[in-house]
């Protein structure tokens, strides 16, 4: 009723004005939809996925340390072999620490923050055994003795050597068959290591040193008794065996006996290396490793959430956006319909009165016409009636 007796500029301001609401909330749907997807689509790409790349990176770079380390305690290795592990434990120490700057300065949720506070935690303890253990293995370079195990194997292989050499000298001393063993110092097995080997050991050097004489001049022993026994001069020979190359070999061997105490040495720091690596760093890198799958897990659990948000904040402004223009639509044409026949009704009102007006003119004008016209016949006759 209030609408019908309105005037029509309201009916048409009205309209218009409902019209132009509509379009408001259909864009403020569409700009909020945008806005919460960017939000999100910033969220993942600027955030969590670096975020994850980030924490994949770190967990890389921590195998490539674990490998190195492992790579380490092998006892076959070269020294070039030796420096590339050194250096790649180095090349994934600064990747480690760039990649954890990076990680830490990104936003982070509660939950993620905790863990990463305890994953810093953890690879500092972790950063420490492997400090810990390069202490242990430069010791192990230094003392030079890398292969321990096969050292001892050596030396063990030397005095045994010099057990058959002695033997075999015993032997031809006692029964005069032909002598068995060597008498070059140099073609032995030991003459032989002796005139390759390198170390950067002064202990071992000095033993080498005092050794490769006693070693020469037991072998001399042997011939000097040998020529002894060609001679048939008994007694003489059993006096160079007896006097003269026991003597050496107990010299030799109290040496051999300082080597096997180097290699002892080397064999202690060796099993501390496995322990720091394969017990006390494996617990600290396990530990750090777990809280970085972790944190991952997060990551990913965050990521889904937002995906599936985005997913229905699309969804809602789609659907919001149809209903809205489904219903502008609906208003819009019923307001166009009703303002339409409210325009025509009035506009037919109008033309009504304009047409009464004008046959009311008409008919008065007609009626003047006949009143003029009699007016005019009544002259007539009262100037006829004058002549």
């Amino acid at each position: 009723m209030m609408l019908k007796d309105a005037r029509l500029s309201v009916k048409l301001i009205g309209g218009f004005l409902f019209v132009a609401i509509v379009t408001l909330v259909i864009g403020f749907l569409g700009w909020q939809g945008a806005y919460r997807l960017s939000s999100d689509i910033d969220e993942i790409g600027n955030v969590r996925l670096p975020g994850i790349q980030n924490i994949l990176t770190i967990r890389i770079a921590m195998e490539e340390k674990i490998k190195a380390q492992r790579t380490l305690l092998n006892l076959y290795l070269d020294e070039g072999v030796r420096g590339q592990q050194i250096e790649a434990i180095g090349r994934a120490r600064e990747v480690y620490q760039k990649e954890m700057e990076s990680y830490g300065s990104l936003p982070k949720s509660v939950q993620e923050e905790k863990v990463w506070k305890q994953f810093v935690k953890a690879a500092t303890e972790d950063r420490g055994e492997e400090e810990e253990f390069l202490n242990l293995y430069k010791k192990l370079e230094e003392n030079d003795i890398l292969n321990p195990l096969g050292f001892r194997k050596e030396v063990e292989m030397f005095k045994g050597e010099i057990l058959t050499l002695m033997n075999q000298t015993l032997d031809y001393l006692q029964t005069g068959n032909d002598f068995a063993g060597e008498d070059d110092a140099d073609v032995t097995a030991f003459g032989k290591w002796l005139s390759t080997f390198t170390t950067k050991n002064t202990t071992i050097v000095e033993i080498l040193r005092a050794i490769g004489p006693l070693h020469k001049e037991l072998y001399e022993k042997v011939n000097a008794l040998k020529e002894y026994m060609w001679n048939d001069s008994y007694k003489e020979a059993a006096a160079v065996y007896s006097n003269e190359m026991f003597p050496i070999k107990k010299e030799i061997f109290r040496q051999f006996e300082i080597l096997l105490q180097e290699a002892a040495f080397a064999e202690d720091l060796y099993n501390k290396l496995n322990e720091q690596s394969m017990v006390i760093a494996y617990e600290k890198q396990r530990a750090a490793t777990d809280l970085l799958k972790k944190i991952i897990e997060i990551n990913q659990t965050i990521v889904g959430d937002t995906q599936r948000n985005a997913s229905a904040q699309a969804r809602l402004i789609k659907w919001g956006t149809m209903v809205c223009m489904m219903i502008g639509f609906a208003v819009a044409l019923a307001i166009g319909i009703v303002l339409s026949l409210s325009v025509t009704r009035t506009l037919n009102r109008i033309i009504d009165g304009l047409t009464r007006g004008a046959e009311q003119v008409a008919s008065a004008s007609h009626q003047v016409s006949q009143s003029s016209q009699q007016m005019a016949e009544g002259s007539s006759e009262q100037a006829s009636s004058l002549e």
